[in-house]
């Protein structure tokens, strides 16, 4: 039996929403091919499913044309396609929506999955040629995904004769060839450069050994990033090798760092290597190699100045009772929540969900198993995960009501604060002898479960203060106002200067309460949700907008309802809590605000006319009002201001803010917002 093993690349970042190629299919005597079609949306999506024959003709499969939300469907190529005598050679799906598509490739006793590439473009990386010759052939597979021919040449990298796919000349071709047909002599060849005269392509690379009953594959997506992440290091090297590769793909000689995370998220060493341009970096950790990668690393993070692209492989060690074997992708994003597009639990199969906490935060997930309708079948909440900790999980121990596992199809979990990245691998239990495993990064996505976060901005500031002025200036000019509205931002000015028009018997004090608070010793002063300051004017706006994204990417520990009654000036504020509460004494704190004035002459020295998010009162002061309640409970607050004193540019355009913070932090934790 040959091991097969699948480098699946998709070419160049051009990106067509809703199009997804699987370039390598088995059906008929070579094996068969399961697709899985996840949809990650809540509402109902259409697709389209084309094959194409080896003679490069189109069958529209009419077997599955739509998805439920949060709909799966897991097909063979034979039931996409039940026509006889067809042999179908690539796929294309296509849908208006975002999809997740994977391919499990299945030889006798023998299983493997790969993602499918989500575009057609002009350029790609082929990151492994096997020099081994002997014991191994690499064969490099593409296609041509357009209505007319296109040249496309492959240029070995460091060195060697470039090579053309002459199939690409025709609409709709395949080449697929042991790379022996278009290089004689691979001993210099470490990885192949790939390029199209149009955004035509998508090419995969696979690899045969005849000696074991192995099969792997990798799908590499066309992604690159400054930030590579590579998820599984098997710890036990005494069963299992782990093989990482990135390469530098730029013109520049650049020095990667290196960071070897163990599964608490402790720091166990930092390597700075220097990487030529169009170097290629293998670290190897199995039970002879354990110098480069320490022994207890979980997983590895290589920050770069340029774009890196990276792979990993692991498995059985050679000549174990095992016949295991798998491939994934480097990870290159995270988010909140996470899409694990296969499932399995029985007598005969597992399936593990490993999640790695990517982001600066502890957090609480929440693991689903979904239905092929999209419907939610059983969770199960894991709380206080560690920031850049990896943690993994048993499918049957997650859900072990055995009742659901013939029903599950998929699993999706949901964070709250942090960012996250994953994957799911999949196997047999065996007996003597494990035969497969299968293994896929789980799809990044936003947990739209989690009300947007508004950010809280403060500047403390005075008509007078030159450098105010230019913070005022430089913000105008950015458009930052309408770039960030209330709905993501709420901008709070402490006219600080005693000679400022915002410096009033009403607010002096509570200007000074925050000032205090902070421990602000000159102006301007500027802090983001209380944990992110800036003194002085001069890169404002990047402050802000880098700030006001990195915030926004987070949900809120308090969720805030806000019912003002402008006319007489009554504040009702309900605060919900969490289901867990961070240490530290909260308070509530709520401000008056005039949203904007302009002057109709310069009050101060530095030019400035007009002014947001001026602060007029706060209730009942600077202090605010302590929260005593209890997790996952609400208290509630009555408070009240003066119209009439406060309506100091009538009629003034009044807005009232609450927020949540943590005194013992700074942090705010909750926001909410309402305009007259």
């Amino acid at each position: 039996m040959k091991r097969l093993l699948i480098f699946f690349m998709m070419i160049s970042p051009f990106f067509f929403a809703g199009d997804y190629y699987l370039p390598e299919v088995l059906n008929g005597e070579s094996g068969q091919t399961h697709v899985g079609i996840l949809n990650p949306n809540r509402d109902a999506v259409t697709i389209e499913i084309s094959g194409y024959d080896t003679d490069r003709n189109q069958i529209v499969s009419d077997v599955l044309t739509s998805l439920p939300g949060f709909g799966y469907a897991w097909l063979s190529v034979g039931d996409l396609f039940p026509a006889s005598g067809v042999t179908i050679s690539w796929i294309h799906i296509n849908s208006a929506s975002d999809l997740d598509v994977v391919a499990q490739l299945e030889m006798t006793g023998q299983k493997s999955v790969y993602r499918a590439s989500t575009a057609l473009g002009n350029e790609a990386y082929l990151p492994h040629i096997a020099k081994n010759t002997n014991m191994f052939s690499t064969t490099i597979s593409a296609v041509n995904g357009t209505s007319s021919g296109v040249t496309t040449i492959m240029q070995p990298k460091p060195f060697g004769n470039s090579a053309f796919i002459e199939e690409h000349g025709q609409a709709y071709g395949k080449g697929s060839e042991n790379v022996l047909e278009y290089w004689s002599d691979l001993s210099e060849i470490n990885w192949v450069y790939m390029q199209s005269t149009e955004t035509a392509v998508a090419a995969m690379e696979y690899f045969t050994y005849n000696e074991e009953n192995k099969m792997a594959a990798l799908g590499l997506n066309a992604q690159k990033g400054k930030k590579l992440r590579f998820l599984h290091v098997a710890t036990d090297t005494t069963n299992f090798w782990t093989g990482m590769v990135y390469i530098n793909v730029s013109a520049y000689e650049v020095t990667a760092t290196e960071t070897y995370y163990g599964a608490a998220g402790n720091v166990l060493k930092v390597h700075e290597q220097v990487v030529p341009a169009g170097a290629k970096v293998t670290l190897l950790f199995d039970a002879n190699n354990q110098d480069r990668v320490p022994a207890g690393t979980a997983w590895v993070e290589v920050n770069s100045l340029v774009s890196m692209v990276g792979y990993e492989l692991f498995g059985s060690v050679n000549g174990g009772t095992d016949q295991t074997f798998a491939g994934i992708e480097g990870s290159y994003s995270g988010m909140n929540r996470l899409y694990y597009p296969l499932w399995g639990a029985s007598s005969s199969e597992w399936t593990g969900f490993i999640a790695v906490n990517i982001g600066e935060l502890t957090d609480d997930v929440t693991f689903y198993l979904m239905d092929v309708d999209g419907n939610e079948l059983a969770s199960t909440q894991k709380l206080g995960l560690e920031p850049n900790s990896k943690t993994v999980f048993l499918g049957a121990d997650l859900f072990p009501d055995t009742n659901l596992w013939e029903q599950g199809a998929w699993v999706r979990m949901d964070g709250a604060k942090s960012q996250w990245a994953g994957f799911v691998l999949r196997g047999d239990h065996g007996g003597d002898m494990r035969d497969y495993l299968v293994g896929v990064n789980a799809l990044p996505g936003k947990n739209d479960n989690i009300k947007p976060r508004v950010v809280l901005i403060e500047d403390f500031s005075a008509s007078n203060c030159g450098p105010c002025g230019s913070m005022d200036r430089e913000l105008d000019e950015s458009n930052f106002w309408e770039n960030y509205p209330t709905t993501a931002k709420v901008f709070i000015r402490y006219g600080t200067w005693s000679n400022d028009p915002y410096y009033t018997t009403h607010s002096s004090s509570d200007m000074r309460d925050r000032a205090d608070f902070y421990g602000v010793g000159g102006i301007p002063t500027m802090l983001v949700d209380g944990i992110y300051e800036k003194v002085g004017a001069g890169g404002v706006y990047p402050f802000f907008s880098t700030r006001i994204d990195q915030r926004r990417a987070l949900p809120a520990d308090y969720d805030i309802d806000l019912n003002v009654n402008f006319e007489s000036g009554e504040v009702n504020v309900a605060v919900h809590y969490p289901g867990s509460i961070q240490s530290g004494t909260h308070r509530l704190r709520v401000a008056v605000l005039e949203t904007e004035y302009t002057f109709s002459a310069p009050p101060g020295s530095n030019g400035v006319r007009t002014f947001h998010g001026n602060m007029l009162d706060m209730l009942p002061n600077g202090v605010g009002s302590e929260l005593t309640g209890s997790a996952g409970g609400t208290q509630n607050f009555q408070l009240q201001y003066s119209p009439d004193a406060l309506n100091i540019h009538p009629p003034t355009k009044f807005a009232v803010v609450a927020w949540v913070q943590n005194d013992t932090t700074k942090e705010v934790m909750g926001v909410a917002y309402q305009e007259k």
